[in-house]
């Protein structure tokens, strides 16, 4: 099995659809180790780079935003699989929301299939 995860990534290796002035932006540098906030769901990652490349290319469709990376991590703590996600880019207020009541009135959606959240990674690229 393998022990690699894919976790989508900015340009700058910056959260993927998380605007940098949001408390859950979080930045994924080779050889770091990157903690969820806590009243987070975790870390969204994919079993494969493919379904990693596919999520982030159906989030892109009809943006002017086409830069993305594909970083392998190393995930750390117990995994688990979100009823829903956050399908859009919300306030930190919304977030919040969501994470607490595991539900959203603002645009949640089921997970893509392959997607795993974990508390902690260590990024390998």
């Amino acid at each position: 099995m393998d022990e690699y995860k894919y976790k989508i990534v900015s340009a700058d290796d910056g959260s993927f659809v998380i605007p940098l002035s949001s408390n859950f932006h979080l930045v994924y540098r080779k050889g770091s180790r990157v903690k969820a906030l806590k009243e987070s769901l975790g870390i969204m990652l994919f079993h494969t780079e493919q379904r990693a490349r596919n999520f982030a290319k159906h989030l892109l469709q009809g943006s002017t935003v086409h830069k993305f990376k594909i970083k392998r991590v190393i995930p750390i703590g117990k995994a688990s699989v979100p009823a829903k996600i956050v399908s859009r880019i919300a306030s930190d207020k919304e977030l919040k929301t969501f994470n607490r009541s595991k539900r959203s009135y603002y645009g949640g959606s089921p997970p893509p299939t392959g997607t795993v959240c974990y508390p902690e990674v260590l990024v390998v690229d």
